[in-house]
Formats: C-alpha cells, sequence, structure tokens
C-alpha cells in the first residue's frame, strides 16, 4: 500500500464526514446529537493536515518554480469551484426565492472567484458557493507557499509555519473582536486557529522520515491511536462543543480541539499497512473524487432535503442513506467527466502539456 493511497483513503473519509454534516443539518434536520455532528465537521481539519503535508512534499522537491506552483495548485482548485460558483450566481438571479442568504451581488462574485473572505451577511464569513470558506484557507497557504519559493527559493527554511504561527498566535492573543475592529475581516479570516492544520501537515512532512523509522510495522500501536484520537474529538464536543467559540461563522476555533488528533490520525495512517482489497480500492477512488464530492455534494442533500420534507418526511433516515450513496456517484461522475476534463483543457490551453 503506497503512502498515496493511505492518505487517498483519508481524504475520501474526510470529504465524507462533511457530506454527513450536511444531511444531518439539511436532511434529516439535526436528528443527530449535536456533539456527533460536531465532531464530523473535524473533516476540515483533516484535510488542513493532509493538505499541509502534500504541499511541503511537493515543494520540497523543486519540481515546480513559483509561477508553475502557483498555476498547478490554482489548477486544482479553482475551475470546478468556479463552474459551481457561476451555477450558485445564476440560480440567485433567476430564482432568489431558493436561497437563504446568497444573493446575485457581483461584488460577492468576484471576490469569491478571487479568493477574498467577505461578510456575506451579518455574522456570517462565506463566499457565494457556501462550502467554499475552506477555499479560501487553502488558497491563502498556497499563496505563503508561493512567496517562499519566489523570494526565498527553498523550503527547508520555516518561512510558512513560522508565518502562519504568528498569525494565530495574534489571534490567540488579541481578540477577534478588536482584531476585526483594526483590520477587518481579512485579519479576522487569517488569524483564525483552523490554519494551524496546515502547520501539522508541512511538520508531518519534514519529519516523516523519523515516524515511518520508529512506527513501521506496529499495525496494532497505529491503530490504538487512531481510536484514541477519534474518541478525543467526540469526548471534546461533548464537553466544549464549537458553534458558539467565533466571532463569526463558519466556526474556525475548531482547531482547538480537532488539529492535534486530525495530526496524530494523518501520521498513523500513513504508517499504517493496510492490504489490497476491493474494499480498498474503492475507498481509494473515493479518495480520488473527494474534491468533487466535497463541492457537489450541498447541491444534492439540499435538494434531495427538500423533496424529503415535503414529500417523505416519514422516511428521513433511509433517503439519508440513499442520499449518501447518490452523493458520492454523483461526485465520481463530476471528477471523471467534468474536474478532470476541466483542468485539462485549461492545462492545454496555457501549457500544451497534459501532465
Amino acid at each position: 500500500m503506497q503512502v498515496n493511497n493511505n492518505l487517498q483513503i483519508l481524504r475520501g473519509l474526510a470529504a465524507a464526514l462533511i457530506v454527513l454534516v450536511h444531511i444531518n443539518e439539511l436532511l434529516l434536520k439535526n436528528f443527530a446529537p449535536y456533539w456527533f455532528s460536531a465532531t464530523l465537521f473535524s473533516g476540515v481539519d483533516v484535510f488542513f493536515v493532509i493538505s499541509g503535508f502534500i504541499i511541503s512534499k511537493s515543494i520540497s522537491r523543486n519540481r515546480y518554480s513559483a509561477l508553475e506552483f502557483v498555476f498547478h495548485r490554482w489548477l486544482r482548485v479553482a475551475p470546478l469551484y468556479y463552474l459551481l460558483t457561476v451555477f450558485v450566481f445564476v440560480v440567485a438571479y433567476f430564482y432568489p426565492s431558493l436561497l437563504k442568504t446568497t444573493t446575485a451581488d457581483i461584488s460577492g462574485l468576484l471576490k469569491s472567484i478571487a479568493f477574498i473572505p467577505y461578510e456575506k451577511s451579518e455574522g456570517r464569513i462565506y463566499p457565494l458557493y457556501y462550502v467554499g470558506w475552506s477555499l479560501n484557507y487553502e488558497m491563502f497557504f498556497y499563496f505563503l507557499c508561493f512567496l517562499n519559493l519566489f523570494f526565498i527559493k527553498k523550503i527547508n527554511i520555516y518561512f510558512v509555519e513560522v508565518t502562519v504561527f504568528v498569525l494565530v498566535l495574534l489571534g490567540f492573543y488579541f481578540s477577534p473582536k478588536d482584531i476585526y475592529e483594526n483590520f477587518g475581516v481579512l485579519g479576522y479570516f487569517f488569524t483564525r486557529p483552523i490554519m494551524i492544520s496546515f502547520v501539522f501537515g508541512m511538520l508531518i512532512a519534514r519529519y516523516d522520515y523519523f515516524f515511518e523509522k520508529f512506527l513501521s510495522n506496529k499495525n496494532v500501536v497505529l491503530i490504538f491511536s487512531l481510536v484514541v484520537s477519534v474518541c478525543a474529538m467526540f469526548a471534546s464536543q461533548i464537553y466544549f462543543p464549537i458553534g458558539n467559540q467565533s466571532l463569526f461563522l463558519p466556526d474556525t476555533s475548531s482547531a482547538y480541539y480537532f488539529s492535534i488528533p486530525a495530526a496524530i490520525i494523518v501520521v498513523a495512517v500513513l504508517n499504517l499497512k493496510i492490504r489490497s482489497s476491493g474494499i480498498v480500492d474503492l475507498m481509494v477512488r473515493l479518495g480520488d473524487s473527494s474534491y468533487s464530492l466535497y463541492l457537489s455534494h450541498y447541491f444534492i442533500v439540499a435538494v434531495t432535503g427538500v423533496l424529503v420534507n415535503r414529500y417523505f418526511d416519514n422516511y428521513k433516515l433511509m433517503a439519508s442513506v440513499l442520499c449518501f450513496f447518490i452523493v458520492i456517484w454523483v461526485a465520481n461522475l463530476v471528477h471523471f467527466y467534468v474536474e478532470r476534463r476541466l483542468s485539462n483543457f485549461i492545462r492545454l490551453k496555457f501549457s500544451g502539456s497534459k501532465k
């Protein structure tokens, strides 16, 4: 089992957690206890740790120049997100009654496309397409890596880690309200604790040799670490639930409870020896389409929620299970027939290469 496959499995599971959060919210109408649903939100923290690991590994190999790096990361994130963002804008323009706080606002559209966080409505910092808020953090992280490559040329110094750590420390030292009043949405958004997850991922990448040396062929220890970390996440939400600890939604204070367990989970999965099987292959495939799953699932869950609550109110649980598998199936189609083809088309136009 290659490291890449292990990470793909974890990415697929992390995306599935976010799907379950929205199924519970939109379809089951918060049928699951709050602490359970809040724990599933940890999928975002796991994603960020994985992202920190992958990007650190990628740029440490010196495969790309700074401009090549930023183009490849933009190509990985932007095309499908832009497509769905424009779709939301069109729906908001022609059918505003279908959406709640989302309006056909040109300024919001441009900021969303530029990955600039803004206050979409009172108390809510979201882009035009709701789930894209985490991509604002991803792109900011990529921007710091770009600065590192462009100005410093080397990745073996700790520029990105130190920068993120200082920003998060400022957000911890000063009250969020003071930061917002003095530095606005951008100052508030990019000093939130959740960004520390990227740092954990980068540190895991830097010292993965030592993790591999001490944890190789110790599946029992790794599985125990996984169980303890997951239990710690659930316990944190039973006693200290997220939801009212941030000045704005989304609640980006989740790192206080999830970042360290998420980092342990990533280390454990990276070093876990997983035998190949049909189920494992399916999970790897789920990981391959995890980005499409993350971006596309909300539409399907929302529409299903409206239909079920209007016509099949007594079959919510059955509908939720069916919806979950439909979402995964659609994500697979989106990945192969939209995400990949769109990226390849743009890559060919700009570089003439399909690599």
